[in-house]
């Protein structure tokens, strides 16, 4: 799960999650108002 903040830096937040947990936490976070924007990608594997 990724986050871009206000000044278009982006970050992950969270790694090893199933989709749909990744996608709950970004409906999650998006409901709070931020402003930020959030997102669920899948992570590169070695």
């Amino acid at each position: 799960m990724w986050r871009q903040d206000d000044n278009g830096n982006a970050f992950v937040m969270r790694r090893d999650l199933t989709r749909d947990e990744a996608c709950a936490l970004v409906k999650d976070y998006q409901a709070r108002g931020h402003r930020q924007l959030y997102w669920a990608s899948p992570q590169a594997r070695d």
